[in-house]
């Protein structure tokens, strides 16, 4: 259940746009919830963001999005090639129809947008050390865990993707890969350190605590830079990344 009070604070997924700005454009967000990592593009988009929680939906369109209750299952009202950016973060694995929740992606999207789609990898090292120990592949990280939630009969993961399963995934849906964003472990979504900040400042975090973990942050990056760690993770990013976050385009026909 969403608690208003928890979401009246915007928390901007800046990779969306890959930190650039934007404006006039029509963005369509499957599984938004509350819309917290998108506000910031309705100032100057269109912004639509489509889930199955009214009240989600009314705390949404507060905040100046246009919102839209529907099950994803189905195809969605909208017309063909009329959205220049889709984000389906983290809800794909939860849909029964998840091929043709793509298909309609593929559809909405125009020739020359783009699709930012990211899942949980429940592969990569940790976890696969968790199967190693008997345990199942409910997700449990560092920040989130579904263990607390979830049993092995009810779990909300409905599709558990390898990298290699991935891609091939996506090419059967008529999309291709167009960028990646490779980080170890949870830094390249989940705990995005830019948005773990603004979400302690804006819940009064002591400022000595976020000043220590930035400090410690900058500190980490120098001694390995993001570019050399996502060359590193790229090359096995089933093993070392907790997700897989890419923009996909509309496959061409060359």
């Amino acid at each position: 259940m969403y608690k208003k009070r928890e979401y009246v604070f915007d928390l901007p997924d800046y990779k969306i746009t890959n930190s650039e700005q934007i404006s006039g454009k029509r963005i369509l967000v499957l599984g938004g919830g509350t819309a917290r990592d998108v506000r910031y593009l309705a100032k100057k988009n269109d912004v639509y963001v489509v889930d199955f929680s009214e009240q989600a939906l009314k705390v949404a369109k507060n905040s100046g999005v246009k919102t839209l209750k529907t099950d994803l299952n189905n195809r969605l009202g909208f017309k063909t090639h009329s959205f220049d950016i889709i984000v389906a973060k983290d809800i794909i694995e939860h849909i029964d129809n998840a091929t043709g929740l793509l298909e309609e992606v593929r559809r909405l999207l125009k020739p020359s947008g783009y699709a930012v789609i990211n899942v949980p990898n429940h592969f990569y090292l940790p976890l696969r050390l968790r199967v190693f120990l008997g345990k199942n592949l409910i997700w449990k990280t560092f920040g989130h865990d579904h263990t607390k939630l979830f049993e092995e009969w009810n779990y909300m993961h409905k599709f558990f993707f390898t990298w290699k399963g991935y891609k091939r995934f996506l090419k059967n849906t008529g999309l291709e890969i167009a960028k990646t964003f490779w980080d170890f472990g949870t830094l390249a979504h989940y705990n995005q350190p830019e948005i773990v900040f603004e979400y302690l400042k804006k819940t009064n975090t002591k400022k000595e605590i976020i000043f220590f973990l930035k400090s410690s942050w900058r500190i980490f990056n120098f001694l390995f830079p993001r570019s050399l760690r996502s060359k590193v993770v790229s090359l096995s990013p089933g093993l070392f990344c907790a997700s897989f976050y890419v923009w996909v385009k509309p496959k061409t026909n060359n």
